[in-house]
């Protein structure tokens, strides 16, 4: 649990019209100028065997090397979600099964006797739920080099067709997303990604390059045409630390329209927060951050 104090404007109307603090948690706002957030994480988990491992719980995740994701970063809101965890050693398999909450306008009960005026809106805003899959499997390629692939998909609990709705063939473990999708013929919303890293032997520097794919057109892509469905995003990172300094440089990078999709349960979001860098689409970024420490002094720089 966490109060902000001095929160005002755009920042203190978003907590009270929707209940959330984007990628924090629950929001309340108990004055005109602060904002309380709860933030509730934990799970349990199974040892099937020494290489399986069964959880489930209330998680927020990291994937990647660097400060920042385009695949599932660690600012995202905490999702209810069931993973399975394979370590085979030089190969280590991730797969996880959530359930994300989007978030609408909705309209004031009419009842009887019902004071409408001390009701906040996201008391009675509208929630729908969606589910969504994803894994990873990350091998180890001697030299200090990684090497990791990501997919994921993201599809709705209900529509004309279905209630209730779980898909079976994404539960899977090691199924290919988007042509399970193609095969299904639905209009789900599939993503791919890669990651390459490097880590020097005396373990002082680490390299990463992160790729992101919601849509590929080879054409399209190496035309130079700046098509609007050339949808993807990178994170690139250097990162040098010795004892108690350290020095990380990264760039950021995710084109237009990138995690969107035709309805926004199926976008790569998670209440009202992208899952992904929390900036989501559109934009470039480069992040410096130099730190260090001695005995009971610890300064930190970043821009």
């Amino acid at each position: 649990h966490q109060r902000i104090p001095g929160v005002t404007g755009a920042w203190h109307e978003l907590a009270y019209n929707w209940g959330v603090f984007d990628g924090w948690g629950r929001a309340y706002t108990p004055d005109l100028q602060s904002v309380s957030v709860s933030r509730l994480t934990g799970s349990v988990a199974y040892k099937v065997s020494p290489s399986i491992e069964l959880q489930g719980g209330m998680l927020s995740r990291h994937w990647g090397h660097g400060h920042r994701s385009v695949w599932w970063d660690r600012a995202a809101s905490p999702m209810p979600q069931m993973s399975l965890l394979v370590d085979a050693g030089k190969v280590r398999y991730v797969q996880v099964i959530g359930s994300k909450r989007h978030w609408f306008e909705g309209s004031p009960p009419d009842i009887l006797g019902l004071d409408v005026s001390a009701l906040a809106p996201w008391q009675y805003a509208q929630r729908s739920r969606s589910w969504v899959a994803a894994h990873s499997v990350t091998a180890d390629l001697g030299r200090g080099f990684q090497g990791t692939l990501f997919g994921a998909v993201t599809w709705l609990a209900q529509d004309s067709g279905y209630h209730r709705r779980f898909e079976p063939s994404y539960a899977v473990p090691f199924v290919a997303f988007r042509p399970s999708e193609y095969r299904l013929g639905s209009a789900d919303n599939a993503l791919a990604g890669l990651e390459g890293a490097w880590r020097s032997p005396n373990g002082q520097w680490l390299m990463s390059s992160q790729w992101l794919f919601d849509e590929w057109t080879t054409k399209e892509v190496f035309g130079g045409t700046n098509w609007w469905a050339n949808k993807w995003g990178s994170t690139h990172t250097i990162q040098w630390q010795k004892g108690n300094y350290s020095v990380l440089i990264e760039r950021c990078a995710v084109r237009p329209f990138t995690y969107s999709h035709a309805a926004v349960e199926t976008s790569w979001t998670h209440d009202r927060s992208p899952i992904g860098h929390p900036m989501g689409a559109n934009f470039e970024e480069w992040r410096v951050r130099l730190q260090g420490s001695w005995r009971a002094v610890r300064l930190r720089w970043a821009m």
